[in-house]
């Protein structure tokens, strides 16, 4: 799930700022649906910027969650919950949460796997004594 974005506009410059957030979410929506998460999150980056409604970083986590990058989507879930502490779907983003922490956990347990040795050098062969012709 996604959040949709609700604006008001009070004024001329609120009129810009709420046409480029609007603009911004429904390119991040074109390209999350198309499974573009960098191209979802900068158009929301943007949106946020113009608005910075709490829904623009719910939806970066959700992108960043869905392109397999936990650390970044618990940051965004954590803001998301910051500004919305009563959030209706903190429960779904507290179980993300976990969910992104645990896998962010095991992750860092797991060691990385040495790289193979370099090869070892294959043996030259002696050089062959001729026999002297007399």
């Amino acid at each position: 799930m996604v959040a949709a974005i609700t604006l008001a506009v009070a004024s001329p410059a609120r009129a810009d700022d709420a046409a480029t957030a609007r603009q911004a979410y429904d390119k991040g929506m074109a390209h999350f649906h198309l499974e573009e998460y960098d191209a979802a999150v900068e158009e929301w980056e943007r949106g946020f910027r113009a608005r910075p409604a709490p829904e623009f970083l719910y939806n970066i986590a959700q992108a960043y969650r869905l392109s397999k990058r936990p650390e970044k989507a618990l940051s965004f879930y954590q803001k998301y919950l910051r500004m919305v502490p009563d959030a209706k779907n903190r429960d779904e983003v507290e179980e993300h949460m976990k969910a992104l922490q645990a896998t962010i956990d095991r992750d860092k347990s797991t060691p990385e796997p040495a790289p193979p040795p370099p090869p070892s050098p294959t043996p030259t062969p002696p050089p062959q004594i001729g026999r002297a012709h007399v």
